[in-house]
């Protein structure tokens, strides 16, 4: 069960809300296996659960790093726990939903962590990232839609340990790819 591999998980990794995350990403799994449209690459499973809780502790590991002493925020660390582990779990899932799954998505997200707002996921790393990918773009000719491609791209390979782009022809697959490399 999700629930069993990710408290203890996060719990060894000093997360102060460890099992309310966890409990969480059981229900938003849960939720988007019934409500999502059924694709056969949606993975809501256990792997699923084992490479956002990866992420999460990755993530967690470098601000902590970046600042010595400090949490992730001062004014409350087990709030902040929360929107980590909900931009997380987003970056995670988001290169593999249809466009039309994706504000579904959003909206199980936002209601089962609690959040009144969306999130915000354009850290400053990711920001950079799109500022790269906007001049390689721009040099080979490429537009919005393939740069929003490879940031799909780029994501998914940063928590997985191989990909497969699918989709129909001249859908943006090797144009992504290639502003990557």
């Amino acid at each position: 069960d999700a629930l069993a591999i990710a408290a203890p998980r996060l719990f060894l990794a000093r997360f102060e809300k460890a099992r309310q995350i966890a409990s969480k990403i059981r229900v938003l799994y849960q939720l988007s296996r019934d409500i999502l449209s059924k694709e056969h690459h949606y993975s809501f499973g256990l792997r699923n659960v084992n490479a956002v809780v990866d992420t999460i502790i990755a993530s967690h590991e470098a601000f902590i790093n970046e600042r010595p002493g400090e949490s992730i925020e001062r004014d409350d660390p087990a709030e902040d726990e929360m929107r980590l582990a909900a931009r997380v779990v987003r970056e995670v899932n988001l290169p593999q939903l249809f466009p039309d799954d994706v504000a579904i998505f959003d909206s199980l997200l936002q209601d089962v962590f609690g959040m009144d707002a969306p999130l915000d996921t354009t850290t400053g790393d990711a920001r950079d990232l799109v500022e790269d990918l906007e001049v390689a773009a721009q040099a080979i000719g490429y537009g919005p839609h393939i740069i929003a491609k490879a940031l799909h791209v780029h994501e998914s390979t940063t928590v997985r340990h191989g990909s497969i782009l699918l989709g129909p022809t001249c859908s943006g697959k090797t144009a992504a790819c290639s502003i990557l490399m």
